[in-house]
């Protein structure tokens, strides 16, 4: 055989390959009615998720979430079954899409944002963060989660200071916040600070105008770092 077939063949075998590689790209939720159970296939028809084997949610149709039995995390999986990461639960399922991207939990037990394709768009390092609205989510720090109610279901975070992610993770405010959003109107968020309730845009040029001010950096913490002379 010559080198002009030889690099045909090759040629048409990568082709291919990819084409297959393509094909098996998303996932489908399927239900046995007589045993009421679910399962995941992908849109070649081949079961990835047996009836019944867990607990099958709703999948973003690139990606699936299940729940073992005894145990308590919602994983994301892959189209070919590949378990990713853990996931934030919301209301007993798995976090909603908001402006493109959910919540996840790392192995470091630290929440970041992932896509509908599983990609991790923001890395786990936040104790705990709001979803996205308006291009920014609020990140909490020395805050505690406590239960809301009796069953221990539902939970809050108290107390801490909260601070600004934009959509590439960057901190936009340092945590000095003292609460979440209290009120979206359009695309003005406001929030609480130094006890007065005001539009975060506000908030967050008070508070860079201190720090040029003051001239103390803050840590990763969102404290202020004072520098010894």
């Amino acid at each position: 055989m010559d080198k002009k077939h030889i690099f045909t063949n090759y040629l048409m075998l990568s082709f291919l390959s990819n084409i297959a590689a393509q094909e098996v790209s998303e996932l489908h939720l399927i239900y046995r009615e007589y045993d009421d159970t679910y399962g995941y296939e992908n849109n070649l028809g081949d079961t990835i998720i047996p009836y019944g084997k867990y607990m099958c949610h709703i999948p973003y149709r690139t990606l699936g979430f299940i729940s073992k039995p005894k145990e308590k995390d919602i994983v994301a999986i892959s189209p070919s079954g590949t378990e990713l990461f853990k996931v934030f639960q919301y209301d007993n399922g798995p976090d909603h899409l908001s402006e493109g991207v959910f919540r996840m939990i790392g192995n470091n037990n630290k929440m970041g944002f992932a896509d509908t394709t599983g990609h991790i768009v923001i890395p786990p390092r936040f104790d705990f963060v709001t979803p996205f609205k308006n291009g920014h989510a609020f990140f909490n720090t020395g805050g505690h989660n406590v239960p809301i109610d009796k069953s221990g279901e539902y939970h809050m975070i108290t107390g801490g200071h909260w601070g600004v992610i934009n959509k590439e993770g960057k901190e936009i405010c340092p945590a000095l916040l003292d609460s979440v959003p209290l009120k979206y109107k359009g695309i003005q968020t406001e929030i609480i600070y130094q006890k007065q309730r005001m539009p975060l845009e506000k908030a967050m040029f008070i508070i860079q105008k201190g720090l040029e001010k003051n001239k103390e950096p803050f840590n990763k913490t969102g404290k202020i770092q004072r520098i010894k002379p």
